[in-house]
């Protein structure tokens, strides 16, 4: 036990590219650990995040550009995947801080 408490794992190649996520990365990543691991790198759809989401290992995404050019909205996010059944933690305040950082852009 090396005091970890979540592993974050980005994939280098699709980060920032909008391109999709590295599954295969994602999927390796989160069976060879027994700590709760966040995905990060390419998310740009709602079908990404959805099996992002669904897979039982995977406890978190980090969605950066995406959020940032507008292509997704935390709302539609939260909604998408409350409607197939998918928990989510979303809080009140990253809606606020969002809204302004969208705003001042």
């Amino acid at each position: 036990d090396l005091g970890i408490g979540e592993a974050f794992v980005s994939s280098i190649d699709q980060d920032g590219s909008l391109l999709g996520p590295d599954f295969a990365l994602a999927e390796a990543a989160s069976s060879s650990v027994q700590i709760p691991v966040i995905i990060s790198g390419g998310i740009a759809t709602l079908d990404d995040i959805f099996k992002l989401a669904t897979n039982s290992k995977v406890s978190g995404l980090a969605i950066g550009l995406a959020l940032h050019k507008e292509k997704l909205d935390l709302r539609d996010i939260k909604s998408y995947l409350l409607n197939r059944g998918v928990k989510v933690r979303v809080w009140k305040w990253l809606f606020m801080i969002m809204k302004c950082a969208i705003s001042r852009v």
